[in-house]
């Protein structure tokens, strides 16, 4: 899940920041995609290595409407593999 000052910041960054370099610099993303990279990595279910190709891209472009993109594919991709985790952890 994503730490609560992504979802509930009182004073959040203009839109117009740069994505991949504030990734870059405060890394909250990275331990979790390593970690869902570690813990999925010989899934035939989900695709990890997109995972971390798409993060890895998203910290080296400038391109504002690409970081958008790939921001929101990210982040969904997440979302879907810690719902199935908490799900799975329900059932077992």
């Amino acid at each position: 899940i994503l730490p609560s000052r992504i979802l509930f910041n009182r004073i959040p960054k203009p839109q117009s920041a740069d994505i991949g370099k504030r990734l870059e610099r405060e890394n909250f993303l990275s331990d979790i995609v390593d970690n869902l990279f570690d813990k999925y990595k010989n899934s035939n279910f989900f695709d990890v290595r997109k995972l971390k190709a798409i993060h890895v891209q998203l910290m080296a472009t400038g391109n504002k409407q690409q970081q958008h993109v790939l921001s929101f594919h990210l982040l969904y991709m997440i979302s879907m593999i810690n719902c199935y985790d908490q799900l799975h952890g329900a059932r077992a």
